[in-house]
């Protein structure tokens, strides 16, 4: 009897047991819950629109699902109907799962294995230690995405939330290979080549309105040299020369106005204008002596995302110089650039879709009034009420009732 007994209990903790797994999603339909996971369920959508923006054209129709699920469990959350704005996120996610894992294989570790695959052999050429340093964690990266992917894989098949974590940590993982990988791409260029790299970074500051270095661009030789020993006395000369004529040119009427206009000049102080043509100067003298890392640590002050420009400048040469040695696409080059950081380069898709998505009614339909009168003639034609029957004579006469 014992036994008996003991067999009886375990039966009844696994029957409580397989009951609460049943019901977890309800369980959980709560406010504070809810909120938090919408919060949650928002920053993966988002994540995946990224994603989905600059590669995702086959996975379009799929993200919109995703957030529609998500958009009408924000509804029900408003409507305070807990469990059905829950049972919204959970189907949400589901779909995720799918999406994430698509991408993440036909993208991300194809597309960085290509990358680091054709950047390699001018890598290993060129004996750059610092250049190998970055192949290597690019590849070690790459390694660790694909472990990130397994480990998202093996995870309990309903926990969908820790599915979708597993598979974001492992896009990052591949963007930040394929980060390593330019800088080794960068790396590996000769001192020529990086000059010209870092004059076309300066270049791209120039059009955007950046005075930094901007008089030592265009000028190779006597040139060059004649700028560098110029005084900022002569230089602060040509300054308010420039702006006289500037300020000239503005009140003069349109027709006798000169056709190309200058532009509207950056005014800073003198104190500031020293300290920048002082530095001008120094980083002139440290690119033209290929000492490139001092010269980089005096142009962060005036290049705003420095690393994200120097990569940018970087393809952009490769792509020109390079185009018919180093076999790649350099426009899904350009296109992962942007995506390693978070960017897109094309209207955003969730965006364009926003203003579509229609709000799932979960009010179950009464059948029509034609319907139901349709349904209700048998039983009228069997009931005990008298009809009215016309004769040939064309009156009518009431009908005897049915027995």
């Amino acid at each position: 009897m014992q036994w008996k007994g003991v067999d009886v209990r375990k039966r009844i903790l696994i029957l409580i047991g397989a009951v609460v797994l049943l019901a977890a999603p309800v369980a959980k339909a709560d406010q504070t819950s809810v909120e938090r996971q919408l919060k949650e369920n928002k920053d993966y959508i988002e994540f995946m629109n990224v994603c989905v923006t600059n590669f995702g054209d086959k996975q379009q129709e799929k993200f919109s699902q995703v957030y529609e699920q998500h958009f009408n469990a924000d509804i029900s959350f408003l409507q305070s109907d807990y469990k059905r704005a829950f049972r919204d996120i959970y189907q949400s996610q589901k779909k995720q799962t799918e999406l994430f894992t698509d991408i993440l294989t036909t993208v991300y570790l194809e597309d960085s294995k290509m990358i680091l695959d054709r950047i390699a052999p001018g890598v290993i050429k060129s004996k750059n230690s610092a250049a190998r340093l970055y192949l290597a964690l690019a590849y070690r990266d790459r390694a660790m995405c694909r472990s990130m992917q397994i480990m998202g894989d093996a995870q309990n098949p309903r926990l969908y939330s820790a599915k979708i974590t597993r598979y974001m940590e492992s896009i990052k993982l591949a963007r930040r290979s394929m980060r390593f990988g330019y800088l080794a791409l960068f790396q590996s260029r000769d001192a020529e080549s990086k000059k010209y790299i870092y004059a076309h970074l300066l270049e791209i500051e120039r059009e955007k309105g950046t005075l930094f270095y901007n008089r030592f661009l265009n000028k190779t030789g006597d040139g060059f040299v004649q700028e560098l020993n110029r005084t900022f006395e002569e230089y602060e000369q040509e300054y308010q020369k420039s702006l006289t004529e500037h300020d000239t040119t503005a009140v003069q009427p349109a027709d006798t106005a000169k056709p190309a206009a200058a532009k509207e000049p950056v005014f800073e102080k003198k104190v500031e204008r020293e300290v920048r043509f002082r530095l001008e100067r120094k980083v002139a003298e440290y690119l033209r002596d290929a000492e490139f890392g001092k010269a980089e640590d005096l142009m962060y002050k005036y290049v705003d995302d420095f690393g994200f420009k120097l990569i940018q400048a970087t393809l952009e040469v490769t792509a020109v110089k390079e185009k018919d040695t180093l076999a790649l696409n350099w426009d899904t080059v350009k296109i992962h650039h942007a995506d390693n950081a978070g960017r897109i380069m094309k209207p955003s898709y969730l965006d364009s879709i926003a203003g579509n998505i229609k709000v799932t009614d979960d009010i179950k339909k009464k059948p029509s009034a034609q319907a139901s009168s349709a349904e209700g003639v048998p039983n009228q034609q069997q009931g005990t009420q008298a009809t009215a029957v016309q004769n040939t004579s064309g009156q009518t006469q009431p009908a005897q009732p049915a027995k």
